[in-house]
């Protein structure tokens, strides 16, 4: 897909028109190679990182829920959207 929708633009710059598909041959390659090396690595190592790991995503994940702030649009009792629906007009 992404060759066929570059391939024209590429010949056009006067580039290798081959230049995206290289690439993206060059990533699934290395991305190979990693899952590899990943799979030569013994798990049960890794158990004693486990609950460091966790602390840590539960502490990241209560820091990006308290930063996110409420829409400032419209409210019904408890409720609040950041658009009112009208079937007559456009969502917003």
């Amino acid at each position: 897909m992404i060759y066929s929708a570059t391939r024209q633009g590429l010949i056009n710059a006067g580039y290798n028109p081959h230049y995206y598909l290289e690439r993206q041959g060059f990533f699934v390659g290395i991305g190979i190679i990693v899952m590899y090396v990943v799979s030569l690595i013994d798990y049960r190592r890794l158990e004693i990182l486990t609950t460091p790991f966790y602390v840590c995503s539960c502490w990241d994940w209560s820091v990006s829920i308290s930063s996110v702030k409420r829409p400032s649009g419209h409210s019904a009792g408890t409720a609040s959207a950041y658009c009112r629906y009208n079937r007559a007009s456009s969502p917003c």
